[in-house]
């Protein structure tokens, strides 16, 4: 066991690398393309959930030079209300972080198992970490393993620090 509270730093760089365009979300956004954003927004509108997400994403980040977090949650919250496993990734990590949502590692944890049991490796990643560290689950060592060892075998970098070290 690492020992750490809360989320851990291993867990706040990956979503932090999120957030930085490091990780999931590519510098063109969800998509991979660089679509502006009347386009992604008249697709979030009609029910594309991958646009949902990327619309959620770009208001919060302020890409387009439009910043809007409420409005980036709500359609983010949209996107994973629909299942998609990435949308319940990112809504998870505004749990975690506190951003446009209070703070709940309780519900953070929620929506990281609903990505997770999609077999979403970064979701798998975070709740495994949940785990280790007893951030808004139980402690549990043996679901912390099951869950890292899960994301590592995707390829998760993050996981695969956490399987190296032994937890």
């Amino acid at each position: 066991m690492s020992g750490w509270s809360g989320w851990g730093v291993r867990v706040s760089v990956a979503l932090a690398a999120v957030w930085l365009g490091a990780g999931v979300v590519s510098a063109q956004g969800v998509s991979g393309q660089d679509v502006p954003l009347q386009e992604v927004r008249a697709r979030a509108e009609s029910g594309e959930d991958a646009a949902e997400l990327e619309l959620g994403l770009r208001l919060l980040m302020g890409r387009d030079g439009v910043r809007d977090v409420p409005a980036g949650v709500s359609w983010i919250s949209r996107a994973a209300e629909k299942g998609m496993p990435h949308a319940e990734y990112e809504l998870g990590a505004l749990y975690a972080m506190g951003v446009g949502v209070p703070c709940d590692a309780a519900k953070a944890a929620v929506w990281f198992r609903r990505a997770a049991i999609q077999g979403y490796a970064p979701a798998q990643s975070a709740l495994g970490f949940a785990y280790e560290n007893g951030s808004g689950v139980p402690r549990d060592a043996e679901k912390a393993a099951y869950w890292l060892e899960k994301a590592a075998a995707s390829g998760n970098g993050i996981a695969l620090e956490g399987v190296d070290d032994g937890l």
